[in-house]
């Protein structure tokens, strides 16, 4: 099952930050956006800090916890094609501004979906638009898009279009905690390599990466 299988039987607490041995500062374009916002510099700050971190240390790295040297199984995490962040008439827009951050640590591209009825003032400079319903199914069924991030109710009918388009989503609440919440734009991919031929070990690489 790989070692997000376990998180994904279980609905996370919520906003508790579990930060890696080393934090760092936003990129420069995570701080322009950041800006846009009043209110960023509390949770949204952190949690734009806390993501980076998380990418840099283990996202964007390869794994093998077999350690085996005739035998490479490396374990490692790619960038989603694209996510749709929908934030429906019972949340705030302000509540997939996080994801939008975490999308774009990861170097996903995002889009904020708001339902009609949804302030967008507090979202202004950010990818956002008004979205029906009916035109977000039209956005699902292009088969662009890999994941739907929800905030708030999701419709029986939006439900089925997902399951028809294959469409993961993802309806848990939003995560400051980088550990948590990047995964859901990312995509998991294990690989295997007989390093060894005829008695004789073959050096093993890594590959990493870049930083965002």
């Amino acid at each position: 099952g790989g070692p997000n299988y376990v998180r994904s039987l279980g609905t996370p607490l919520g906003g508790r930050m579990n930060p890696p041995t080393v934090m760092a500062a936003p990129a420069a374009d995570l701080e322009a956006l950041l800006h846009t916002i009043p209110q960023a510099c509390g949770d949204l700050r952190a949690a734009a800090q806390n993501y980076r971190a998380w990418w840099d240390a283990y996202f964007s790295v390869e794994h093998d916890p077999t350690g085996l040297r005739f035998e490479s199984n490396v374990f490692r995490y790619r960038p989603l094609r694209q996510v749709v962040v929908r934030v429906g008439t019972t949340a705030a827009a302000a509540s997939g501004l996080g994801a939008l951050l975490a999308a774009r640590v990861c170097g996903v591209p995002a889009v904020l979906s708001l339902a009609p009825g949804v302030d967008l003032t507090p979202v202004a400079g950010w990818n956002a638009c008004i979205e029906t319903e009916a035109q977000l199914v039209s956005r699902l069924q292009t088969g662009d898009v890999d994941r739907l991030r929800v905030f708030g109710r999701i419709s029986d009918g939006l439900r089925a279009t997902t399951n028809a388009s294959h469409v993961w989503v993802c309806a848990e609440p939003w995560s400051a905690d980088g550990r948590q919440e990047l995964r859901h734009y990312l995509r998991e991919q294990s690989m295997t390599q007989t390093m060894h031929r005829y008695g004789n070990i073959a050096e093993q690489q890594r590959s990493t990466l870049p930083s965002k």
